[in-house]
């Protein structure tokens, strides 16, 4: 929203470059670790 004609009129500033930053290390953490625990709860509570 910072970048359209719209928020530049509400007064909306683009966040600094460290908090794209954060949320691509967040972001890409949280995959790590869903996909982690998916494989952890298939391998131990599949039926075969």
């Amino acid at each position: 929203m910072p970048f359209t004609a719209a928020g530049v009129y509400l007064g909306f500033v683009a966040p600094p470059a460290f908090f794209f930053l954060l949320l691509t290390v967040m972001l890409v953490s949280y995959l790590l670790v869903v996909e982690g625990m998916k494989q952890w709860f298939f391998r131990h509570f599949a039926t075969e």
